[in-house]
């Protein structure tokens, strides 16, 4: 019986181990994390999107529909109007604030209005507050393009009442000392602010402590690094993971082992890839074709066209090999 394989560390699982299944993937427990901040899920809450788990604050930074009033996550029913998302509460005309979910609204300076209050012409030197609806006879910010008193909102952070010196950041408002501190970079790894030096790698910032191999868990401290399915590896862990695992059914090599073509089979598993010959026989001649065995049956069979598509492409990818040795060296 063949030995099962987490797919998140690739180590195998222990004999009655525990298998979490998740987006189609058998996982260990410990492996089942946030592909975001590498965090447990809190009460085993997750949100799934292109086959990838992500907690619910990760999930709604990078993907989750914001309210077009107050900019927050939207969760339950919603409405699309005016190129934006909207909580039902919160689509109101932008001048009496009556509510406009499941009624007509006339679209006026690129904000939803009810009909009575768009048949109403105001003076034009009258500036009102989009909160309050009174006039703005001082400071006043101007947030998703409405102007409003400032003393309607309170830093996200410390909770004081804002002034017109306060800033936007990601959709939320801060004070001016809250908002340098927001601004600054957060590690990947243990989602604390980086002061000081950092690491950029994987599209993401790191704390140069907390950049490490995720099979050794040692720092790369500058070192080169290989990325594997979105996860880092040292030289010696990602030459491990790839050439000492069986090509075809990607589990750990052992007993027989059919060495070729840059790759390690089990000897089961070397066969030819069109009918499904065996081809570990010593005797069994075959052809390398898009780098997997073909019997010379099958590989007369393929389209001339597409034999010289697969041999530019096997020229290109032993090209990209040798120059990956190189760099080991």
């Amino acid at each position: 019986m063949a030995t099962r394989i987490c797919d998140q560390c690739h180590e195998p699982f222990a004999q009655l181990e525990q298998v979490m299944q998740s987006s189609g993937r058998n996982l260990h427990i410990h492996c089942h994390v946030c592909v975001e901040c590498f965090r447990p899920f809190p009460n085993e809450r997750f949100y799934a999107y292109d086959e990838r788990n992500y907690c619910e604050e990760d999930y709604r930074e990078l993907f989750g529909p914001k309210c077009g009033h107050c900019g927050e996550f939207i969760v339950g029913k919603c409405i699309s109007a005016l190129d934006a998302k909207w909580h039902p509460e919160h689509f109101t005309c932008s001048v009496c604030g009556t509510s406009l979910a499941g009624t007509a609204f006339v679209k006026k300076d690129g904000r939803p209005w009810c009909k009575p209050c768009s048949n109403v012409q105001k003076p034009a030197d009258t500036a009102m507050c989009a909160k309050c609806r009174k006039p703005l006879d001082g400071e006043f910010i101007v947030l998703q393009n409405q102007k409003m008193h400032p003393y309607h909102f309170s830093c996200h952070t410390c909770k004081a009442t804002l002034s017109m010196s306060c800033k936007e950041y990601e959709g939320k408002l801060y004070c001016h000392q809250d908002y340098e501190r927001a601004r600054q970079s957060v590690c990947a790894a243990c989602r604390k602010p980086i002061e000081g030096r950092a690491t950029t790698a994987l599209g993401k910032q790191w704390h140069p402590e907390h950049f490490v191999c995720v099979k050794c868990e040692q720092p790369f401290s500058g070192a080169t690094f290989f990325e594997y399915k979105g996860q880092a590896y040292c030289a010696k862990d990602y030459r491990s993971l790839l050439t000492d695992r069986c090509f075809t059914c990607n589990n750990s090599v052992k007993g027989e082992v059919v060495n070729c073509m840059n790759k390690m089979w089990c000897m089961r598993h070397f066969f030819c890839y069109g009918c499904g010959l065996p081809m570990s026989r010593m005797d069994m001649k075959f052809i390398e074709c898009d780098n997997r065995p073909m019997c010379r049956k099958c590989y007369d069979c393929i389209p001339s066209d597409s034999r010289k598509n697969i041999k530019k492409y096997e020229d290109l990818e032993k090209k990209m090999q040798e120059n990956l040795k190189k760099a080991n060296k």
